[in-house]
């Protein structure tokens, strides 16, 4: 497992123990038959920031983790062909196409059956390349 994924991991599980106690605090507040009080409604907030700022590490290296896949198999590709690595037009188009792709929307999208996009696209290429 390389450090990009290895961080996904570590930020999953703390975001886990996040969302355990939101989830805690929700059930402690319907047990009770009452919405939360001051303090409950702050360390609620504190949380969703918190959440939300892992979901954007999350994202930023598994995205980091796309592009380090992409160059290893277009090495491979490249060296099965006997063919240099190209940094012309093409690898900047897949580098900035790259940049706009979301795992989160991506995650999102193919949970409700309705990709769109470079998600799709995405989804449809590695559909073909692994049968």
């Amino acid at each position: 497992m390389n450090k990009y994924l290895k961080k996904v991991q570590e930020l999953r599980e703390e975001k886990k123990g996040l969302t355990a106690e939101m989830k805690q605090m929700n059930a402690t507040a319907e047990k009770e038959e009452r919405d939360f009080n001051e303090d409950e409604e702050k360390r609620w907030g504190e949380l969703e920031k918190e959440t939300a700022k892992l979901d954007k590490q999350i994202e930023r290296n598994l995205k980091l983790e796309a592009e380090e896949q992409a160059e290893r198999e277009a090495a491979e590709e490249a060296e099965k062909r006997g063919e240099m690595k190209s940094k012309g037009n093409n690898e900047e188009k897949r580098k900035k196409d790259l940049r706009k792709f979301s795992f989160v929307k991506a995650i999102r999208e193919y949970r409700n059956g309705n990709l769109t996009g470079l998600e799709k696209e995405m989804h449809e290429e590695g559909q073909r390349n692994n049968p």
